[in-house]
């Protein structure tokens, strides 16, 4: 394999020339930018053209309907987040309870509502670019418990998605689930909490090193009085501390926007979230030089900051489509589930704790990282326990649901949902045998040149066809056998 340092830094985030645009390229965009590449997909991007498809997904930003869950939650609880303070410690806890325990079931119903909203097909990409920015920008369930100002959070990231960073850093030190996730709440004259101006700096914007301790101290001052009044944010001018603060070196009675526009003439302010989107979507493993960072950076910085900019330019970038960087990302959690739903056109069942379950074994609960760095990603998302829960929901997609072991309000939602319009929920033998209506030759090249990263292997093909007739029994059977080898193949884990 070559190595991507032939191409010049200078040249690296060049456009791919339309003449090299196929198939082969459509898929791999496809897989980087959503969850799956889907034949139908696949024609329509190489029909298109790369930048027009691109423009599809990303040209204008998408709109959540706000669950119905969280509208009667929020509805139900009007008074009472602004009113809690003042009432009696014994009514207060007996209240949190009750509102806790309430607010676990619509995050549950939230979370469904989500991956049945990322898994359309046409909402993919741009829902994973909301993944990245909650990843940067990282608030959660465990600190934060409300599932309204979660999804408040995410849709003032979805509404802002391709819009200038600075701007968004702004809006999002004002989202009362940031507030209370980093404890602005409890930051004022006098007393300034720094948790929110250090993860500022050191993990939304420059990055370790590109500021020091004076710089955070006094950047917390100019952020106090932020506050959230129920679901909105509240500038409490009085707990404001309006002296003269010194940060990077500048002196002045500096606000918290102030702050942020003073992050955006640092030179690490350039790379860091450039950095971070490669990361993401071009690679895990694999740190770019420098220079190539740099150059990218610089033009970003040139373009406003915009991540609009910043994704048409990587996706569209020669780097983006080098061999080097093709079927070797380890797919997340929720890759690898929406993906599979999509590749075997299901939909997400209606039934919150065992799937939101799924998505905790494989080791990415929905929108509760495991700490303001948020995840990890690449190979931390493979582990003994994570991978048998990968294999776990692939038989479980080939099985019709055990419904003896529901409860009853899960035989509820089930018919309900069923009684509204037909459900595919798991594969059935009529899909299985329009996949073995296929020669076996011509099956197994069709199921790895859709299913599999980087599937030109041809001993990995042989492999398939001698276990596809091999296998004993009926044919829908060893079809059936052969659907589940493959995704739960380590090639199905990549994208």
């Amino acid at each position: 394999m070559t190595d991507y340092r032939k191409i010049q830094p200078a040249e690296a985030w060049s456009p791919l020339p339309e003449s090299r645009w196929n198939e082969e390229n459509a898929r791999h965009l496809l897989r980087r930018i959503g969850f799956s590449a889907t034949p139908k997909n696949v024609a329509l991007a190489v029909e298109e053209g790369m930048s027009s498809t691109i423009e599809k997904f990303f040209g204008q930003p998408r709109t959540m309907p706000v669950p119905a869950s969280i509208a009667k939650y929020v509805e139900a609880n009007k008074g009472v987040f602004q009113n809690i303070r003042q009432l009696p410690e014994e009514e207060r806890k007996r209240l949190v309870k009750r509102l806790r325990r309430d607010g676990q079931k619509v995050y549950l119903d939230y979370g469904i509502e989500w991956l049945r909203y990322a898994r359309i097909l046409e909402n993919s990409p741009y829902e994973k670019l909301v993944m990245f920015l909650q990843d940067v920008l990282v608030t959660g369930l465990p600190k934060v418990r409300n599932p309204y100002l979660l999804f408040q959070h995410q849709n003032l990231l979805r509404s802002n998605a391709t819009d200038g960073y600075a701007e968004i850093c702004k809006k999002v030190s004002r989202s009362p689930a940031m507030i209370h996730y980093l404890d602005l709440q409890q930051s004022k004259r006098g007393s300034p909490n720094e948790n929110f101006a250090r993860e500022l700096f050191e993990l939304f914007t420059l990055g370790e090193g590109s500021y020091t301790e004076a710089d955070i101290k006094e950047a917390a001052r100019a952020f106090t009085g932020y506050r959230s009044d129920g679901f909105q944010f509240r500038y409490a001018l009085r707990l404001h501390d309006d002296g003269n603060k010194s940060v990077f070196g500048k002196r002045g009675d500096f606000g918290g926007d102030d702050v942020i526009d003073l992050i955006f003439e640092q030179p690490a302010a350039q790379t860091f979230l450039p950095n971070e989107f490669l990361r993401f979507y071009l690679s895990s493993e694999i740190t770019l030089d420098p220079a190539y960072l740099e150059v990218l950076g610089k033009e970003w910085s040139r373009n406003g900051f915009e991540i609009g900019f910043l994704l048409r330019t990587v996706f569209t970038s020669r780097i983006f489509y080098h061999p080097q960087f093709r079927g070797n990302m380890i797919k997340s959690p929720v890759q690898f589930f929406v993906g599979m739903l999509q590749d075997l056109n299901l939909e997400v069942a209606p039934l919150p704790g065992i799937v939101m379950n799924v998505l905790r074994n494989m080791g990415q609960p929905f929108y509760a990282p495991p700490n303001v760095r948020g995840w990890v990603g690449g190979k931390s998302w493979i582990n003994s326990s994570t991978l048998s829960a990968r294999r776990q929901l692939v038989e479980g997609l080939f099985n019709a649901i055990d419904e003896g072991s529901l409860n009853a309000d899960d035989l509820r939602r089930l018919k309900n949902a069923r009684s509204n319009s037909p459900m595919s929920l798991t594969v059935n033998e009529e899909k299985i045998n329009r996949v073995a209506a296929l020669k076996d030759e011509e099956m197994v090249d069709h199921l790895a040149k859709y299913l599999l990263s980087g599937s030109s292997d041809a001993q990995l093909r042989a492999t398939f066809i001698h276990f596809l007739q091999d296998k004993q029994g009926h044919r829908t059977e060893r079809v059936r056998d052969l659907l589940i080898a493959l995704m739960q193949s380590p090639q199905y884990q990549l994208c």
